[in-house]
């Protein structure tokens, strides 16, 4: 019997010890406090969005180019471009092996935006982050916490949560303080 309670009193005791060393934060409620945060990934955003309608449009021109050629040519819906090539006369075979070096083209400028707008990400925006990490990380070490969960990733399977264990009110004002 005293094995017994002294099992169920160690173990009460060690669930209570681990739960001190749990906290959760709201990163995006961080993230959105932080100075400069909001504006960099908002230009970010629109940068992107701006390079993404202009290789739309490129892309849309480039499909009416090639669908004229290819009317003007009879085209079979079951046909290749290889097949319809070798029906074309001299001048529209020139014109088709341009519209393939457009279209190489616009693929290539499509990588470079995408280069462009990932080294923009990590030249303004993943220092934030950092510093944010650099923030929980200390704040952790500092009052002994061993774990911190995000709150938007935990949302949908948490039933309660003591509010004692939330330390983004905390995070936010060290982070704003730096």
């Amino acid at each position: 019997m005293k094995r017994t309670i002294l099992f169920f009193l160690f173990c009460f005791l060690l669930s209570n010890a681990n739960a001190q060393f749990l906290a959760c934060l709201s990163r995006d409620s961080v993230l959105l406090s932080t100075p400069g945060y909001i504006q960099k990934v908002s230009s970010i955003d629109s940068i992107s969005k701006k390079y993404t309608e202009e290789l739309q449009q490129l892309q849309k021109g480039l499909e009416e180019k090639y669908a004229k050629l290819i009317s003007d040519n009879g085209s079979f819906k079951n046909e290749s471009p290889e097949q319809i090539k070798q029906r074309m006369s001299p001048a529209d075979t020139l014109r088709f092996n341009i519209l393939l070096a457009e279209d190489q083209a616009l693929q290539s400028k499509a990588k470079s935006y995408d280069n462009m707008v990932r080294f923009l990400y990590e030249q303004d925006v993943r220092p934030i982050l950092n510093k944010v990490d650099v923030v929980i990380k200390s704040y952790c070490e500092k009052n002994k916490i061993d774990m911190v969960l995000y709150l938007e990733q935990m949302q949908p399977a948490l039933a309660y949560l003591n509010p004692k264990r939330n330390i983004t009110k905390e995070i936010i004002s060290l982070v704003n303080n730096k």
